[in-house]
């Protein structure tokens, strides 16, 4: 999770199988947008909540449960 573009580096190193990266993108949306999408797998706009995040990893978790 970022809100800023040098904030997608920050799993780098770490030791994982999957990473989906998180923008938020708040200010300059025109102009930042191209390349938010460029780095994150997902942008969140306009000062947006974290309910995507908490409805994405409570269906991974049901999923991963469920398995």
């Amino acid at each position: 999770l970022g809100d800023s573009l040098g904030d997608v580096g920050m799993a780098n190193g770490l030791d994982h199988h999957v990473c989906l990266r998180v923008g938020f993108l708040n200010d300059n949306i025109d102009r930042d947008l191209p390349y938010y999408k460029k780095v994150y797998d997902v942008v969140i706009l306009f000062d947006g909540s974290m309910q995507w995040v908490v409805d994405m990893l409570k269906t991974t978790l049901r999923h991963e449960n469920a398995s």
